[in-house]
């Protein structure tokens, strides 16, 4: 089997990774390390780092980014994403950090008001596909059909409910008949990266809709492909996730093509 060819380092994207020194940026370290990805060889690492050293966060709103891809915490964010936002660079931003209020989202939309940007609490393609199937199964059944969310994670996941559980939470109640309640639970222990179930209760059936995270490196290789997608988007205002995942981007995958971008 032929091993693939690198993308050009002229043909690469400048990437600007937040959070490195957190799990999920020692995942994507990894994996942009590896010679032989095909997406990991689609980007150029000028940046990464944490923002809570004012040096790093200085040096970070002078790196020429084309995409920067966070996983940090919501202060670490809103730290950055303020700092960056009077530099007036128009860097593609994917923000996988989760935990934010709505008043904190609402700093990110005016500070990234010039930017093509996206909040992914999840970026794992397996969750989106879920999610999918989750609306028309929300829209299809009858009103007596009770939903609810459980979602597990390691111990030392701080946000709960997490992101991922909240998005389909949400997604669920604004496609079921108005005033509709899904309850949510959650647990912290061990080392589970992410498992989120949905169970659907009705008379005389069960349904029931699981997703687990087996590796990081799912929801790593997720946030290079998506950040892939992003870039490629026109839009400079914040993109949604089913628009991303939607993309003819997440079609890429033959070494020439990656180095079409």
């Amino acid at each position: 089997m032929s091993r693939p060819k690198k993308t050009p380092i002229s043909t690469r994207l400048n990437l600007a990774l937040v959070g490195s020194t957190g799990r999920m940026g020692h995942k994507i370290l990894e994996l942009l390390s590896s010679p032989d990805d095909p997406i990991a060889s689609a980007f150029n690492l000028v940046w990464h780092g944490s923002v809570r050293d004012p040096k790093a966060l200085a040096s970070l709103t002078k790196c020429k980014a084309d995409l920067i891809i966070d996983f940090s915490k919501p202060e670490a964010t809103l730290s950055w994403v303020r700092a960056y936002a009077k530099t007036g660079k128009p860097a593609a931003t994917l923000i996988c950090t989760t935990g934010f209020n709505f008043s904190e989202i609402g700093i990110l939309k005016k500070s990234l008001k010039d930017c093509t940007w996206a909040l992914v609490p999840n970026t794992s393609l397996g969750v989106f596909a879920m999610s999918e199937s989750l609306k028309l199964l929300a829209r299809t059944l009858p009103a007596d059909y009770a939903f609810s969310v459980h979602e597990s994670h390691h111990a030392k996941k701080v946000d709960a409910p997490s992101g991922t559980g909240l998005f389909l939470q949400s997604l669920i109640e604004s496609s079921r008949p108005k005033g509709a309640v899904v309850a949510i639970s959650s647990v912290r222990g061990g080392s589970d990266p992410g498992t989120h179930t949905v169970t659907i209760l009705g008379p005389y059936e069960k349904i029931t809709l699981t997703h687990s995270a087996e590796d990081r490196r799912l929801f790593a290789r997720g946030a290079l492909t998506l950040g892939l997608a992003l870039f490629k988007q026109k839009t400079k205002n914040q993109i949604s996730l089913g628009k991303l995942a939607l993309s003819e981007s997440l079609t890429v995958r033959r070494e020439e093509d990656l180095a079409e971008l």
